[in-house]
């Protein structure tokens, strides 16, 4: 059974490892980094880099330019925040729809019975509709199944390791 996944969906294994480094930085960093955004958004842009290199030609003051031009850092508390709050309820709603669809799914194993490597040639064996006879019998694929009872049932790891030209 395969689903469709939508365009902008991540593969599940790389968001499970995204979500793995984001909840390891949450438990690192995640205190500091609230006090850190507040402490960077109450500064905004310093009012020289301290190089002591040739002065601008801009002819408005420090507070002129924060006033008509917003540093990066502005409202980057507030973002943060409302981040982790998204963050909790995304959280919160994927467990509860994950949850619901486990707890309504069949407990029928979506594997056939049957499937495998057979265990003398490796051959992978999967029964379908269209099919059903290519199945793992006694943990041989159907060639290697009837071989060994034409055999008479030999030992089976001496069965096992006997090339097909030997017996």
């Amino acid at each position: 059974m395969t689903t469709r996944r939508r365009a902008d969906t991540p593969q599940l294994r790389a968001l499970v490892l995204q979500l793995r480094v984001v909840a390891d930085l949450l438990d690192k960093h995640g205190d500091r980094t609230v006090g850190f955004s507040r402490l960077l958004a109450s500064r905004g842009w310093p009012a020289s880099t301290g190089g002591g290199g040739s002065r601008s030609s801009d002819t408005t003051s420090s507070t002129e330019r924060a006033a008509l031009g917003p540093h990066p850092w502005a409202g980057i508390d507030e973002r943060y925040l409302g981040q982790l709050a998204e963050l909790w309820k995304l959280g919160v709603a994927v467990q509860a729809t994950m949850s619901s669809v486990l707890a309504h799914a069949s407990d029928e194993d979506p594997v056939p019975a049957g499937t495998g490597h057979c265990r003398r040639c490796e051959r992978f064996c999967r029964p379908t509709g269209d099919r059903p006879q290519d199945r793992i019998r006694a943990g041989y694929c159907p060639a290697c199944y009837r071989r060994w009872l034409r055999l008479g049932r030999p030992d089976r790891t001496t069965y096992e390791r006997t090339p097909d030209d030997a017996a």
